[in-house]
């Protein structure tokens, strides 16, 4: 770890001129925590701000209430022998600094915010990557609104001490705490794959996560400060431009802001922040997600405006890397989101030709799998808002279908049942996804369980997405003889569902040798103004659902339907949509079993036949119904395609679409 080395000037970079006389001030109650070097005990403009009583020495294990207010002075010392006002110091300059701009803004009524100096150093500097782990826990136990790490690593948290101190921010979000850091100071592009060393905790990208490059007085980087159109987020001042004093700037910024918006998400509370900025152009062209420097006045009345607990919208897209320590491209590692499991990596290259909207070809070569239960859980979302799950799968270990079974649960409903990765995606080394509909819980999560049947539950990515348009599409009118466009399933035909009655050994639609009488059904039928033609009695007729993609007519319909049932028990299975702009629906659907109908939402009765065939013959023991099932579709959109669902228990006869 690299803690940056500036000696203090008295020259500030400032975004607004008005610093305010300090008083006497009270402990406060909005915390910023610093984990860095310690403070500096004899700043006059600084030590009114320290909640020194709740001050901690994370590197010795103890408190300033416990071992006095020593164990977090600041006794690191510049390159030419300053002693007593180093790293953290300069960074609790900042915070003050931020504070009083922010502070000073209209409307504000001098919120009670306050600096929490954290220690995570020995007596000379050195560093303890467990106590900055340990640090993050306490100031978040602490209540901290924010927390600012202005440090750069290299190997020091690779690995799985990189999981350890992902999952320490992660916890930091669980308590409400933002987290600010730095962009580091190499004067790079930090995206750019020409630059590959991985910097920490810059590469760490989670929602309650801020990351700051450094400006001068006038919105332009710094001749050291690295920059990035991905994992940089915007520009701050700092002394001597150093990026770790630009995100203490950021931090006591965004301190006033959460004073002023109790309730807020850390997430809705970055969110904030980067929809504020001064839009900046620089020389290096894309330099930060929002493009522009920290706005102190925009923000405070953005936060004022709302009154303080603003209508909250969905986080912003989570990408998570299965089986990576420390993510890619975009992808962060999954080490503080899951439980459980084994990683694996396969160097053999996936083709991701048959996927719409792939993840980066490096996401598919790590995995983590289990012959028990994967369970991950994505917080800090917004309760209650709608986010699409995506799961990426490749199958590199099996060679054939059904040796690798599993069910995927979102929020503990089973979306995927008998999921099989090698038939889903046609083959090995193949990429397929599937994607969920799913609501964020009031603590702002979603759960996602893969749970084994054989061969091993597994899963490469997952993405979570908001959805940001709900829209609930209005079928076009119905004329009373509608116009439709078959769907052909004949390409996902894999069983005889319908057989003759004077041939019914081939029939097998349940899997146990019974099958429709060809007999009664016939080559057609008709409901709901439709007519669907049956595949011939005695050939394969039959689509068992497995995950097959069949092409539709392409078009603006209103509802695509389909003649089924369920098998073996009522059944349940998602329906992807794919349409030709590249988004994706996904619709979930309830199946009656063919002899038990339990008036399913958006299913009907297409006709019941008294008896069904089995591989001795006519079976007379029950009724046996076909089912209609109506999906509604976007109608101002052209459809492409439709994956059927994971589930071998639901047998699809007929589609059609509808306008």
């Amino acid at each position: 770890m690299r803690y940056y080395h500036h000696r203090p000037v008295n020259t500030r970079l400032r975004l607004d001129a008005t610093v305010l006389t300090l008083e006497a001030r009270r402990l406060l109650t909005t915390l910023v925590a610093i984990v860095d070097t310690g403070v500096d005990l004899n700043s006059t403009t600084d030590l009114p701000f320290y909640a020194l009583k709740l001050g901690y020495d994370a590197y010795g294990q103890r408190t300033v209430a416990q071992s006095g207010s020593s164990v977090v002075q600041d006794n690191g010392h510049t390159p030419d022998g300053i002693t007593g006002h180093w790293h953290g110091s300069t960074i609790a300059d900042e915070v003050v600094q931020a504070i009083n701009d922010t502070e000073a803004q209209p409307g504000v009524k001098r919120p009670d915010v306050a600096i929490l100096p954290i220690r995570a150093t020995d007596n000379t500097g050195n560093y303890d990557t467990s106590a900055v782990i340990r640090g993050i826990h306490y100031a978040a136990d602490q209540g901290a609104a924010v927390i600012d790490l202005s440090f750069k690593a290299w190997g020091d948290f690779s690995s799985s001490t990189g999981e350890l101190l992902s999952s320490a921010i992660s916890y930091a979000a669980s308590k409400g705490a933002v987290v600010s850091v730095a962009a580091a100071n190499d004067h790079v592009n930090v995206d750019d794959p020409a630059n590959p060393a991985t910097i920490y905790p810059l590469a760490i990208r989670l929602p309650n996560m801020i990351s700051s490059a450094a400006v001068d007085s006038t919105g332009t980087l710094s001749s050291v400060s690295n920059w990035g159109a991905k994992r940089v987020d915007l520009g701050a001042p700092a002394l001597q431009g150093a990026t770790s004093y630009a995100a203490g700037y950021t931090a006591g910024v965004t301190g006033v802001i959460a004073a002023l918006t109790p309730g807020m998400s850390a997430a809705d509370r970055v969110n904030l922040i980067k929809q504020t900025v001064m839009p900046t152009s620089q020389a290096v062209g894309a330099w930060s997600t929002t493009g522009g420097v920290i706005n102190p006045a925009k923000a405070v009345a953005k936060a004022l405006g709302s009154g303080g607990t603003p209508t909250p919208t969905p986080t912003a897209t989570v990408s998570i890397a299965a089986g990576s320590p420390s993510g890619t491209e975009g992808y962060v590692g999954d080490g503080s989101y899951n439980a459980g499991g084994n990683v694996y990596q396969v160097s053999h290259p996936i083709d991701t030709s048959g996927v719409t909207d792939p993840a980066p070809a490096a996401v598919y070569q790590t995995e983590r799998w289990s012959y028990g239960t994967l369970s991950y859980v994505v917080p800090t979302l917004t309760p209650g808002s709608t986010y699409t799950v995506r799961l990426d799968f490749s199958e590199n270990w099996h060679n054939t279908s059904d040796r690798r079974l599993f069910d995927v649960a979102v929020n503990g409903t089973t979306d995927l049942a008998n999921f099989d990765i090698f038939a889903a995606a046609g083959g090995m080394f193949k990429a397929v996804s599937r994607s969920f509909t799913a609501t964020a819980d009031a603590a702002g999560q979603i759960a996602i369980t893969l749970t084994n049947i054989k061969g091993g539950a597994k899963v490469d990515a997952i993405r979570v997405t908001p959805t940001t348009s709900p829209t609930t599409p209005t079928p076009a009118p119905t004329p009373s003889t509608p116009s439709t466009a078959t769907v052909s399933l004949a390409s996902a035909f894999n069983t005889v569902g319908i057989s003759t009655d004077g041939n019914t050994i081939p029939g097998n639609l349940d899997g146990w040798g019974y099958s429709y009488s060809g007999n009664v059904l016939g080559s057609a039928i008709t409901t709901g103004g439709v007519t669907y033609s049956l595949g011939s009695a005695g050939t394969s007729n039959a689509a068992r659902a497995n995950g097959q993609t069949v092409a539709l007519t392409a078009g603006k319909f209103a509802t695509l339907r389909f003649l089924g049932t369920g098998v073996n028990g009522a059944q349940t299975g998602t329906f992807t949509i794919n349409y030709t702009d590249g988004t994706s629906s996904v619709v979930k659907q309830t199946f009656s079993d063919w002899h038990v109908p339990t008036g399913a939402a958006h299913e009907t009765i297409a006709t019941t036949s008294t008896y069904r065939n089995a591989t001795s013959g006519r079976d007379n023991v029950y009724g046996f119904s076909v089912y209609a099932y109506t999906i509604d579709l976007d109608p101002t959109k052209t459809v492409r395609s439709v994956t059927l669902p994971s589930n071998w228990n639901i047998a699809l006869l007929a589609g059609s679409l509808v306008l």
